[in-house]
Formats: structure tokens, C-alpha cells, sequence
């Protein structure tokens, strides 16, 4: 008497068949290219922490500033002084390789420097917000960073090249 094989598949078959690309999509959904945007008005609420970098011009005079990423490039920027340039992203989760850097220019002085990156990560806070938030105040004697963006909290980071 010959056995036929069973016309049924094993869990493991329906595992192997759905649960693991599904996995895989997921992975590469959350590795994928960092979302950004502007702050012009527009709400996300999703499930991931996202981040808010401010650049504050606390200069006397008009600041040019360029911020970008490898992906994403926020534009060219004139600050009066008091105004501040907000941009809100998602960064890599699991391989942490974001990086913003901005380019300012004032009268004859520049400077290039990194506003986000996970090492500036760990200063940037929740605090009163639902963004971690990076603060930097651009100033005549350098470039300022808080995580709060109270009173005294500022420390300098940058000089102005």
C-alpha cells in the first residue's frame, strides 16, 4: 500500500512563506531614506520619535543658512534677526546615520557644522514637546546648542571660521 503525501502544509511552511518577507519588508521600510519636512503647518503623528532642529538667528544682522542632509536638502535660508529655521524628520532607526549640517554666512564669517548626528542625539530633549528637540542660536561670538532652549542653557559648540 502506497502512502500518499497529505494535501496540507506544516505551520512551518506558512511561517517560511509569510511571517519572514513580511519581516523583511518591515526592515526595509524602517532602514529606508530618512522622512523630512519642513514645519510650514504640516501635522504628522506616527509611531516613531521624531526629531525638530531650530536654527535661531541672535545676530544683529540677517543670517544666510543652508541645511542639509545626504538625502535631503532643506534650502537656502535668510534669517532676520529673531527668526528661526524649523525642519521635523524621522531619523534611521537602527543603523543611526542620520546627519544634518548647516552652512551659515554672516558679512565676511562663515561656518559649517553639524546639527544633528547620533552623537548630538543624546543632548537633544523632549522637554515640553513631543519632538526631541536640537536648539542652536547662532550669535556673533560662535554657535550656541541647547536641548531645552531655556534661559542659560545655551552652551557654545562652533566658531564662526
Amino acid at each position: 500500500m502506497n502512502r500518499r503525501q497529505h494535501d496540507f502544509e506544516s505551520p512551518y511552511s506558512t511561517f517560511r512563506h509569510f511571517f519572514l518577507p513580511s519581516v523583511a519588508l518591515m526592515m526595509v521600510c524602517l532602514v529606508g531614506s530618512t522622512s523630512c519636512n519642513e514645519q510650514q503647518g504640516q501635522e504628522e503623528k506616527g509611531f516613531w520619535l521624531k526629531v525638530a532642529v531650530h536654527v535661531i538667528n541672535d545676530l544683529p544682522d540677517p543670517l544666510r543658512v543652508q541645511c542639509k542632509s545626504k538625502d535631503t536638502d532643506i534650502g537656502l535660508h535668510i534669517l532676520q534677526t529673531g527668526q528661526n529655521l524649523t525642519w521635523r524628520f524621522v531619523p534611521h532607526i537602527f543603523i543611526q546615520n542620520t546627519l544634518f549640517f548647516c552652512h551659515c554666512y554672516w558679512g565676511n564669517k562663515e561656518a559649517v557644522f553639524n546639527v544633528y548626528d547620533k552623537f548630538i542625539n543624546v543632548y537633544c530633549t523632549t522637554f515640553q514637546s513631543d519632538d526631541e528637540n536640537c536648539y542652536w542660536s547662532v550669535q556673533p561670538d560662535g554657535i550656541y546648542f541647547s536641548g531645552t532652549n531655556k534661559i542659560g542653557s545655551y552652551a557654545k559648540w562652533y566658531l564662526w571660521n
